[in-house]
């Protein structure tokens, strides 16, 4: 709904990120996914399986998916403890 919602007030840019991999999802909420993927302009994958199975899936304009994994450094939050 936000990436509609900002494609049709103009916004600079629609970013988005995904957390699942989409044959996970309800089939609903994957063809909403799927048919929204074009009003994107950037879609950041939080890992290499998930940015996989988003390339199985964009539609229309490839577009790069970008992948950000885990940025939380567990190593230095064990070390605290």
């Amino acid at each position: 709904m936000g990436k509609t919602r900002g494609a049709t007030n103009r916004v600079k840019a629609i970013i988005y990120t995904e957390h699942n991999i989409v044959e996970r999802y309800h089939p609903l909420t994957k063809l909403g996914n799927v048919l929204t993927y074009p009003l994107n302009d950037a879609m950041i994958a939080i890992s290499t399986a998930v940015q996989r199975s988003m390339k199985k899936w964009v539609t229309a304009r490839k577009k790069k998916i970008y992948t950000i994994h885990n940025a939380i450094d567990f190593v230095n939050i064990n070390a605290w403890r």
